[in-house]
């Protein structure tokens, strides 16, 4: 999902990687919290459409687990590239936009 904060100047990117075990019965509600089995994942790659005209100055990303990070990006011919780090459950990448 991407969101662009109200005041502009920055896209922001949010990562989810939910994974649980489902239920054997159907329609069961299942264990709760003991089916969360979150497995982390890392090297995800982005590749997003930059806002025409955009320019990128820096990619932060942080998660629940980590602190946040600058990671380098590669922006070229309206595209933005990066790779996420590691992450369990969430991250957020803030691009910082010109």
């Amino acid at each position: 999902m991407a969101s662009v904060p109200a005041a502009g100047g920055e896209l922001t990117l949010h990562f989810v990687n939910y994974d649980r075990d489902e239920p054997k019965e159907p329609r069961s509600p299942g264990g709760g919290i003991k089916d969360e089995k979150p497995r982390a994942v890392d090297g995800v790659k982005a590749d997003v459409l930059l806002p025409r005209g955009a320019t990128v100055t820096a990619v932060r990303v942080a998660a629940p687990e980590a602190e946040t990070v600058a990671v380098p990006f590669e922006a070229r011919d309206g595209r933005l590239r990066f790779t996420v780090p590691r992450f369990l459950v969430y991250a957020v990448a803030r691009v910082e936009l010109r």
